[in-house]
């Protein structure tokens, strides 16, 4: 065996290329041709034409075959786009986009908008318990969601979120204690999260793998412009009163709905046209109560996704609420949360394995080295981003001495900037059909930006470099986030594709705790000593004000002694913020080295019919 032959190996040579399994080779009753899927869509006519042959009967046999081993709700998905039209499909994608855009809106106004809500209720500090445990769970959530959308339906389970997070922005507007701003929380949380989760497996659905990257790309330029326009929006309803923010809830309560209405009538009204047809039918079996109990709680693995999110939930609590006290981490309930949560997270995919009746992914998807690499990328690349992301805005302040809008501009590079790449990169991928590659030229590129800020994130430095280090983030992270989803969901098949984005995403909010953790760790530990320390002794009385409320500097002139003070304390916590995010960087590079360098154009057997 000669060097070359030894090293050109998947686990040794990052460009190994291989394709995926289910695409090696034709299916049944399709042609070998890339554009077969689109040839399968039939012509509306079909339907209202007397004397022709019924839909389902134009469908091949073989091509139904295919479809019994899948979900009710990938067969209605895939037969929705054997039957549309082209108007219909462009018609689908442009409503996606503005379902992203009005969520966006909505997302952006209402965290805006909780301080104000905060200050309603200052005297509770379950506020900020709620608003954690509300994210937790409506992230872990999503793992029931992508059964219910695979088992019920797409267009259902939309409709369902959209209900969710109508009735929790009701509650946001009218609630009057915390005990009501809890609850608004954790439901509007769970179906916002729900509706973008939703939106993309609905992309991922109507596209090919070379064109979902460009696909993902498109529908999230909204963020370009709603960055832009949400701090207008909150500042014309915080200033008609101290609880005007209620109007901010209360009319998105009514623009959500009315602007998701359009999107969810064209999947359910194509939906049930192809349920006139026999493509999506199967034979409904006559069960009892008891047996459709039975049946629901071992398709929907109860036992396994109750495992999961309790494990999920004690994990990730611990990171979110450990992070304001210093000493926090040596409480006995905090260690004992967080074990539990491990071992239960350890028993998952062991339940998965010898005991789930149906499990949420096939044994061979969770053991599979490429979706573990990009989960583990999306996990390390969340934590890096909160690392030094955390009191950014602040530093742009203290230290940058920007206004509050130059403030907001700087932040928003990075959101900006990473949509422009994401969409080049989108374009570069349709035209190579590869992903590995790019995405190992980007992480270096991530490690140089998050690198240069610890030399460049302290006082007295040229605004610039700091824009310059946002920028290399920005083209490595765009490029970097669509890469690892479009090749997470390479390795399955279209019935797994609501379940891999499930896991994606729960990697991204265990990823997105500890990366909060560590930041929240460094700057309670090391800030607050290092503006000790810094202070002149006639100002040691304000470390404890300006720690609370860095607002309070400001009042302060660039160059006066306690404004340097508090920029030098900025500096040190800022500089080893930016050392834990470069140093988590390196897990990235491994995980990327992990995927398969998989041909992403033999791929129109992932999905059915007329598509992108």
């Amino acid at each position: 065996m000669t060097i070359l032959s030894f090293i050109n190996r998947p686990i040794l040579n990052p460009c190994f290329h291989t394709i995926p399994e289910e695409s090696s080779k034709p299916i049944h009753g399709e042609e070998s041709d890339d554009t077969a899927c689109e040839h399968q869509a039939l012509d509306d006519s079909a339907l209202s034409t007397k004397d022709k042959p019924s839909v389902g009967a134009q469908i091949s046999v073989s091509t139904q075959a295919l479809e019994e081993d899948y979900q009710t709700g990938v067969r209605k998905a895939e037969a929705i786009t054997l039957l549309w039209s082209k108007k219909s499909l462009y018609s689908a994608y442009v409503l996606i986009y503005v379902a992203y855009f009005v969520l966006d809106l909505a997302f952006g106004t209402a965290a805006f908008l909780a301080p104000y809500a905060y200050a309603d209720f200052k005297s509770s500090q379950m506020v900020g318990i709620s608003a954690v445990m509300a994210k937790i769970i409506g992230g872990v959530l999503r793992l029931p969601l992508a059964k219910l959308l695979d088992i019920w339906g797409r267009g259902e389970g939309f409709l369902l979120m959209v209900l969710l997070s109508t009735l929790g922005l009701v509650i946001y507007a009218s609630c009057s204690n915390v005990a009501s701003y809890t609850t608004a929380a954790v439901i509007y949380y769970t179906g916002f999260n729900g509706l973008q989760y939703t939106l993309t497996v609905w992309i991922s659905d109507i596209s090919r793998l070379e064109s979902r990257v460009l696909l993902i790309a498109l529908s999230s330029t909204h963020s370009i412009c709603t960055s832009l326009v949400v701090p207008y929006i909150v500042s014309s309803f915080v200033k008609r009163g101290s609880s005007s923010w209620r109007w901010g809830y209360g009319c998105f309560a009514i623009v959500l709905p009315v602007a998701l209405l359009p999107l969810t009538i064209l999947f359910l009204w194509h939906q049930r046209r192809a349920a006139k047809t026999s493509i999506p039918a199967t034979d409904k079996p006559h069960r009892t109560l008891t047996s459709s109990a039975v049946h629901f709680f071992h398709e929907f693995d109860v036992i396994g996704c109750l495992i999961l999110m309790a494990g999920l939930i004690l994990f990730l609590l611990p990171f979110s609420l450990a992070t304001s006290v210093a000493d926090k981490w040596r409480s006995t309930s905090t260690i004992t949360t967080l074990a539990i949560g491990f071992c239960l997270l350890c028993c998952f995919p062991i339940w998965e394995k010898y005991g789930a009746h149906r499990s949420y992914l096939p044994w061979p998807l969770l053991r599979n080295r490429t979706l573990l690499g990009c989960a583990l990328t999306t996990c390390t690349l969340f934590v890096s981003y909160y690392c030094w992301d955390l009191h950014f805005y602040d530093f742009n302040q203290v230290v940058l001495g920007l206004s509050a809008t130059n403030a907001v501009y700087m932040e928003q590079i990075y959101t900006i900037g990473s949509c422009f790449f994401a969409c080049f990169t989108g374009i570069l991928i349709k035209v190579t059909k590869r992903a590995k590659l790019i995405s190992l030229i980007c992480v270096p590129i991530y490690m140089l930006g998050t690198g240069l800020m610890i030399y460049f994130r302290q006082p007295n430095v040229y605004v610039g470099y700091v824009v310059m280090c946002q920028i290399f983030l920005a083209f490595a992270g765009g490029t970097l986030a669509p890469c690892e989803e479009v090749m997470a969901l390479a390795v399955g098949t279209h019935d797994n594709f609501a379940t891999i984005l499930a896991i994606i995403n729960l990697a991204a909010s265990i990823g997105g705790a500890i990366g909060a953790s560590i930041a929240g760790g460094i700057w309670t530990n090391v800030y607050y000593g290092e503006l000790v320390k810094f202070l002149p002794d006639s100002a040691q009385d304000l470390a404890l004000e300006i720690y609370f409320d860095y607002t309070t500097v400001l009042e302060y002139q660039k160059g006066t002694e306690i404004r340097s003070a508090v920029q030098m304390a900025y500096g040190a916590a800022q500089r080893d913020m930016c050392i834990a995010g470069t140093a988590v960087t390196a897990i990235t590079f491994i995980a990327v080295w992990l995927w398969h360098d998989m041909y992403l154009g033999h791929n129109g057997r992932q999905v059915k019919g007329l598509v992108f």
